[in-house]
């Protein structure tokens, strides 16, 4: 049997995509290092970008279409579980709902000709720089010419004797511009233009792809997981809100410049069974089943 190429053109495809996302995404390391939030290209009145992910569903990674409103059958799976009325099956749907990551787009000095990426972080760093910009005395941060950068210190378990590393956050003592030449239009345009799609980064799958991962993950005897991809969590997460602060924007408002390409529109489970000969209401068959076994 000769060498399958369309095997080879969809891993290439695969890691050209994945090297791209690393690119474009930034973490702090231990220590200190310094970045400069910046206005979000389409919500410059709004820096931040609030998305719910599946961690680890069937050995993957899944933005959940909850974030943009859309039906998830993972979620809806998860709150089956936990109105069952059982501790033990509250705590599986717990673990199955999605969890809440916030990016907001920064510069990192230092790194400056990198350009725009995305930071990602949980619920205390987001608290902790939403009380910087709430704070009188610093005003918009972010602005180009009189923000402020912030200080990240990145501290280890280990560094601080307890089970989870944390990161500390303390804006500048003096405004600065974010370029040493504030007018300069090539510097301006990688801040206010030349910004990288986040969710081309982090796609919304399907109503039946994830119906197929989480049929996947409660079988896993049928079939082997597959390589995990995680954007990484080093904060604490929380489960996901009844609405959000600032989700990206529906297909309806979606224009020419919008980040947000409208997906195709849902499939009920049970149609995309006749496709792939599969019957994912299994999954909900499954439940209660279990259901009936604990009571």
């Amino acid at each position: 049997m000769g060498i399958n190429f369309d095997q080879i053109k969809s891993k290439l495809s695969s890691l050209t995509n994945k090297n791209a996302k690393t690119k474009s995404l930034w973490k702090p390391v231990q220590g200190k290092q310094v970045v400069r939030l910046v206005p979000y290209k389409h919500n410059p009145e709004f820096p931040f970008i609030e998305l719910f992910f599946h961690y680890d569903l069937n050995g993957q990674t899944f933005l959940s279409p909850s974030t943009f409103g859309r039906p998830d059958p993972v979620l809806e799976y998860a709150n089956k579980l936990k109105k069952s009325g059982d501790e033990e099956l509250w705590k599986k749907g717990r673990d199955l709902s999605p969890k809440k990551r916030t990016y907001a787009p920064v510069i990192v000095r230092g790194q400056e000709k990198e350009g725009v990426r995305f930071w990602g972080f949980g619920k205390q760093v987001y608290e902790d720089i939403l009380a910087i910009l709430d704070d009188g005395d610093f005003g918009d941060i972010t602005d180009p010419v009189s923000g402020y950068d912030l200080t990240v210190e990145h501290k280890s378990a280990a560094e601080l004797g307890a089970n989870f590393p944390k990161t500390f956050i303390r804006p500048k003592a003096k405004s600065t511009p974010i370029f040493e030449d504030p007018v300069d239009p090539v510097l301006l345009r990688k801040v206010s233009e030349d910004q990288p799609n986040i969710l081309e980064m982090f796609p919304e799958p399907t109503y039946e792809q994830l119906s197929e991962a989480l049929y996947k993950h409660l079988n896993p005897d049928k079939a082997p997981a597959e390589e995990v991809e995680e954007p990484g969590i080093d904060e604490n997460v929380e489960p996901p809100a009844s609405a959000l602060i600032n989700p990206p924007p529906t297909p309806q408002e979606t224009t020419e410049t919008s980040p947000v390409v409208a997906p195709k529109a849902p499939v009920s489970p049970s149609a995309e069974a006749s496709k792939k000969g599969q019957n994912f209401s299994d999954v909900f068959a499954a439940f209660d089943k279990i259901v009936k076994k604990k009571v």
